[in-house]
C-alpha cells in the first residue's frame, strides 16, 4: 500500500530539517529506502521547476 502524500511530506520536512533518514524511518514507520525514493523525487521535482 502506498503511502500517503501527506506522510511523506512530513518526512521530507523531518530530514530537510536535519533528522535522519534512519530516525525518519523509525518515527514514521516507512522503510529507509522509501524515503530515500521520496526525497529522490522531492529533489528532482524541485531542479525540474527551479
Amino acid at each position: 500500500m502506498p503511502y500517503s502524500l501527506d506522510l511523506r511530506q512530513k518526512v521530507i520536512n523531518f530530514v530537510e530539517n536535519g533528522g535522519t533518514i534512519t530516525e525518519a524511518a523509525h518515527i514514521f514507520g516507512m522503510g529507509r529506502a522509501s524515503i530515500s525514493l521520496s526525497l529522490k523525487k522531492q529533489y528532482d521535482f524541485c531542479h525540474e521547476h527551479s
